[in-house]
């Protein structure tokens, strides 16, 4: 996924933009690129948001361009054919007075005739005829619901005595394919020119992570007129929203009169409004917010020194200005949420420097400049919270030429700029790209040859085979030296650590001793210090070593052994073995030490199951069907990564990290080699998160509201999650996971718009009851900052919309077609193609349509894939062959039950329900793949897995006595229909696949 485009207009008129991801593809192309106007209209003002971008040419209209994504924008248009019974005559379109129309909404308010429906710009085309639904869950034969009459909520698909009215649903669906170019937004008014446009501004993308709303988006116009408008009805299937709405102008308190104004800016993040006056006086928005984006009033606000402002841009937390007199101002904001109002004075304004115009601020208040003298792009280098201004201006060198239509008599006027928006980045100052400011990650001098980085070229080989041949010549030199001195060898390593007592849950000293013999071979020996107490663990007894990071900020080697020799600190220490190193790297030495002679101990195998943890560290389990041991004997490996989910099959692994970017295991990649990092292939992977804080306080009759020591009520914390009972550090004190990881930006209050005041808290009567703005004897608030996680690992990174769900392919009945599916975040269906064993990444993306938002999604075997719906409905596709994926249609599977995963293996079904209990489709074979009907089979079951024979594996809650209710237990199906348990987790996520 990348992080969006810069978007400029240069000198000529001519709209260009600039990728601003940080790691870009190789694919990615590293220079402008235009996007020009039909008829090669110049372009005078841009307003960008993250998928499409709002322009206004010469002309005074408006147009849309709509960036390539691979989820086609498709509508469904509706409409219902309505018929009354009559005796004597049956069946008539004619309707009464009182009844709907002839042709309906499903309501029955509007009357929508088939010829009612048009195309809402050039942008959209019809992809099919009007078609009857046949649906045979809702309808007959002949796709009509019957009921005794219109206002009645339950048709039913059969005919019944008693049914006077009936209907049938006409369905049509149009797609947008004005991809990748201007089209113009209709509008009838545009032959006044007094309607004609000279400003546009867009924001507010943020607005919807804040609120119920899955996308969020404010565009606002200015006309010549001095009009203010906002865009109606932008959403993911409408691009180029429905229509303008007038916004009340500005009015002049003491004369009465309207206000003329000459510019807008909307924050990209808040979509909170700034206007300008055509004498400079400067105007704010009130009262917007997520559910009125348009606001409801204006206010006058302070201006540096009274000086007439030229051009203004407002971010989250900081609003910059530039004056008549040249000179660029800055302000902060005390929250996103506090109206400008109340804290931007005459005296708040800070004086930067001259010689910058036309500010645009981006999603992370990233700033962005032209230079007056040069004209030249400027980028603000080192912002954060406690450094606003930043420290330097920086010159964006990034060139044009990539359709090789420059004019070299033009010279340097390509690199001049008329305005530039940062609205589309999602950028801040820690991840400005590279091939921004650095010339040698130009494209001209870096990439100017796609061969420089394209692995399968010529001049690539060459260098790959002289390299293995002469690392063949120095492995021959050395073999017979590393066979009698390095495998056979013995040695020692020492260290001073902690483990976890078991009782009282306290680090104990300890010192350690690693003994190595040969290559399979050794001893960790673990001596309570001060206490004469050891315990010795051969490598014969340990199962797994994992490096982890626990909740005490502790690095923490955690070893499985499931036969413990019997020992007096069996009774010390907690199982399993808790080992806290001094430092991460010493941590990770000896869990790569232990693991690699694992990994040469493990037998032959031939199935594979992968797991991720609470913390988002994955893991692997080579598995024999031969073998007969129990689940928690099972040899586990540690790879390096940081995902939330894994899905696997035929020797192919995806996984989806928690930013929704998807992720393959490099076929490179070989556990003997580097049995857990994979640093061999020099490959980065990449993921994000959003740590959430919850600050919990409760009021004082002396001091008012302030954080407390201790509990309250018992169980909840000052600092916690959202809950407010599970403790966390606060904001000062929270600590990164590991050395891989890295903050991407500073803390900031998370915005619940109406629902709490301007510095983001929220009440209630006592914790544990609702919150809300209403004030109350305890208030929370909650802050976010996200973390970055990078290193090197040994995953390919899949160019995709960003995920919710995956699932390979997990039979391998023809290897050269093996699919991957995925869900993306709005429940679109997407197919991956050209996947095999020896390209795992595969080629391409194909949407597949389905008229229902799907949340889960499972490929079982001979191309049947089933699917779960936000309803909880369970959808199968069978198709006879890989061409027939796209061409098949959905069918309803019926379950008393609302289901949230289903898993699919040979002749086997399992559906899960939102409760936990697990039920198995009957009667299911190749014959009749959506089987007979669900029978209950188990319960307090988290999530499932099956490999193409139809081996269960499952994730538990398992009650212990000891230890009360534990999560994500590992379990096993026995051939008894009990569960066979593995090694503590606890797991978040499972996969079960064949290697082949």
């Amino acid at each position: 996924m990348s992080s969006g485009y810069l978007w400029a207009v240069d000198i000529h008129g001519t709209a260009n933009r600039l990728i601003a991801s940080p790691c870009p593809a190789k694919d990615d192309f590293l220079e402008w690129i235009p996007a020009h106007l039909e008829g090669n209209v110049p372009v005078r003002k841009l307003a960008v948001a993250p998928d499409f971008v709002w322009g206004i040419g010469a002309n005074g209209r408006a147009y849309i361009y709509v960036t390539y994504s691979h989820i086609a924008v498709r509508v469904v248009e509706e409409t219902f054919e309505n018929e009354r019974w009559y005796m004597l005559v049956g069946w008539s379109s004619r309707t009464l007075p009182t009844d709907r129309s002839n042709y309906s909404d499903r309501q029955g308010d509007n009357s929508t005739p088939k010829n009612s429906f048009h195309l809402p710009s050039d942008g959209w085309v019809w992809q099919d005829p009007w078609t009857v639904d046949l649906n045979e869950i809702e309808y007959d034969k002949t796709g009509w619901q019957y009921a005794f009459n219109f206002s009645s909520k339950d048709f039913k698909n059969t005919h019944f005595s008693g049914a006077f009215v009936r209907r049938r649903r006409w369905a049509r669906t149009r797609k947008y394919v004005g991809i990748e170019r201007w089209i113009a937004v209709p509008d009838g008014r545009q032959s006044d020119e007094s309607y004609h446009f000279i400003d546009i501004s867009a924001g507010g993308f943020e607005q919807a992570s804040h609120c119920s709303q899955r996308f969020a988006c404010s565009v606002f116009a200015l006309t010549r007129a001095g009009q203010l408008l906002f865009r109606d009805g932008i959403g993911p299937q409408s691009p180029e929203g429905t229509d303008w709405t007038l916004v009340d102008p500005v009015q002049d308190k003491e004369s009465g009169e309207y206000e003329d104004l000459t510019y807008i800016s909307c924050s990209a993040s808040s979509g909170q409004l700034l206007a300008l006056t055509w004498d400079g006086r400067l105007f704010a928005r009130l009262g917007i917010a997520g559910n009125n984006r348009v606001g409801t009033g204006w206010a006058d606000l302070a201006r540096p020194k009274g000086l007439p402002v030229i051009s203004a841009a407002l971010g989250e937390r900081t609003v910059w200005l530039i004056t008549t007199d040249g000179k660029l101002w800055i302000t902060s904001l005390i929250s996103p949420m506090t109206e400008m109002v109340r804290c931007v004075t005459s005296a708040s304004w800070t004086e930067m420097s001259q010689g910058m115009c036309r500010v645009t601020v981006g999603l992370d208040d990233q700033v962005l400049a032209i230079c007056q003298s040069t004209e030249r792009l400027n980028i603000r280098m080192d912002l954060n919270e406690k450094e606003p201004t930043g420290r330097c201006w920086k010159e964006i060198i990034a060139s044009k030429g990539c359709s090789g239509e420059i004019d070299e008599e033009a010279g340097n006027d390509n690199d001049r700029w008329l305005q530039v928006d940062a609205g589309g980045c999602s950028i801040n100052s820690k991840t400005i790209p590279r091939h921004w400011t650095e010339p040698q990650h130009q494209s001209s001098s870096f990439l100017s040859d796609y061969s420089a980085f394209d692995r399968k070229s010529t001049w690539r080989r060459k260098v790959i085979d002289a390299l293995t041949t002469r690392n063949e010549l120095i492995w021959n030199t050395f073999w017979d030296f590393s066979r009698h001195f390095g495998e056979d060898s013995a040695w020692t390593r020492h260290a001073k650590a902690q483990v976890l007592a078991a009782t009282s849950s306290d680090w104990i000293d300890a010192n350690l001793e690693l003994t190595i013999e040969g290559a399979t071979k050794g001893l960790l020996r673990v001596e309570i210090a001060g206490r004469g107490q050891t315990i010795e663990l051969p490598f014969a007894d340990i199962v797994c070593a994992f490096a982890k990071c626990d909740v005490h900020s502790k690095n923490v080697l955690e070893v499985h052994s499931p036969i413990l020799p019997q020992s007096n600190m069996l009774a010390v220490l907690k199982k399993p073995l808790k080992i806290a190193f001094n430092t991460e790297d010493e941590r990770d030495s000896w869990t790569s030490v232990i693991q690699a002679t694992l990994c040469k101990a493990i037998p032959v195998f031939d199935r594979v199951l992968w797991a991720i943890d609470d913390q988002g560290l994955i893991y692997v389990c080579p598995i024999s069907t031969h073998n007969t041991q129990s689940l928690s004997q099972q040899y586990w490996l540690q790879l390096r990564g940081h995902f939330k989910e894994v899905s696997a099959g035929c020797g192919v692994v995806w996984a989806l990290g928690e930013d929704g970017k998807a992720w393959c295991l490099s076929p490179d990649y070989g556990c003997a080699i580097d049995p857990m990092f994979g640093e061999e292939l020099a490959l980065v992977q990449t993921d994000a998160i959003d740590e959430v804080l919850c600050e919990n306080q409760r009021s004082s009759v002396l001091s008012g509201y302030c954080t407390f020591n201790g509990t309250a009520n018992g169980k909840y914390y000052a600092w916690s999650d959202d809950s407010g009972t599970v403790k966390k550090a606060n904001k000062e004190t929270t600590r990164l996971p590991s050395k891989h990881w890295q903050w991407a930006n500073d803390w900031k209050i998370v915005n619940h718009d109406l629902n709490c005041d301007s510095e983001g808290w929220q009440y209630a009567k006592k914790f544990g009851t609702d919150f809300n703005r209403k004030k109350g004897s305890v208030r929370r608030r909650q802050w976010t900052r996200r973390r970055v996680f990078t290193a090197a690992a040994p995953w390919l990174a899949i160019d995709a919309p960003k995920l919710t769900r995956l699932s390979v392919q997990n039979d391998s009945t023809d290897n050269s077609h093996l699919l991957v599916w995925a869900v993306t975040v709005t429940g679109d269906l997407l197919c991956r193609q050209g996947v095999t064993s020896a390209t795992p990444a595969g080629s391409a993306w194909k949407q597949v349509i389905c008229d229902k938002r799907i949340v889960d999604i499972c490929a079982g075997p001979n191309y049947h894939i089933w699917a779960v719906t936000s309803a909880g409905e369970a959808l199968l596709r069978y198709c006879a062959n890989f061409a027939d994926i796209t061409k098949c249609a959905w069918k309803c599977i019926p379950s008393s039950f609302k289901l949230k995963q289903i898993a699919v293996g040979a002749n086997v079904v399992w559906g899960l329900d939102s409760k936990g209990d697990l039920y198995e489709r009957t009667a299911v074979s190749s014959a009749t793949p959506e089987g007979e009907s669900w029978i209950y089979a188990y319960s307090d079951v988290q999530t499932v897995t099956t490999d193409s024979s139809g081996n269960l594996y499952a994730l538990l809650k398992y009650s212990d006595p000891g230890v009360g209710t534990v999560s994500g237990v590992l379990a096993r199906r026995t051939t008894e229909n009990s569960w066979d348990y593995g090694i503590a987790g606890p797991w978040t996520c499972i996969s079960l696949s064949s290697i082949i």
